[in-house]
């Protein structure tokens, strides 16, 4: 984080800084937020679709992928959405609420099993119930 802070201190006077990023939920994203650079969430697969037609040779390297970014950002500048990211309470929140979704169909799957496998091993009491 200190060399990106200075790299930003260096050419923030100069040019216009903004970031682009796959993910808004990253650590990135909120210390981006908090040093006031425009944040472009960029949609991986519109991504993957620009590698391809911007170059064959199909890199798979995080120097790369960084640089497609920010080569998909300068040319789509207008279309990229500057993103509103959120606090980081609403982000646990949304991270509790998905991991409750994923709760409750685990807990829908095991009672279904549980019903099938007692049917199995106990047929005369669900016959009588």
């Amino acid at each position: 984080m200190q060399k990106l802070d200075s790299i930003i201190d260096r050419f923030q006077n100069q040019f216009r800084i903004v970031a682009g990023i796959e993910s808004c939920e990253h650590i990135l994203a909120g210390y981006l937020r908090k040093k006031q650079i425009p944040l472009h969430e960029v949609n991986p697969r519109k991504l993957h679709r620009f590698k391809e037609i911007y170059s064959l040779t199909g890199q798979k390297d995080d120097r790369y992928d960084a640089k497609m970014i920010a080569l998909y950002v300068l040319k789509n500048i207008n279309t990229c959405q500057n993103k509103k990211i959120r606090n980081e309470e609403s982000s646990r929140l949304m991270k509790l609420n998905s991991n409750l979704d994923i709760l409750k169909k685990d807990r829908a799957r095991l009672v279904k099993s549980f019903k099938k496998q007692s049917t199995i091993i106990f047929p005369l009491f669900f016959k009588v119930f």
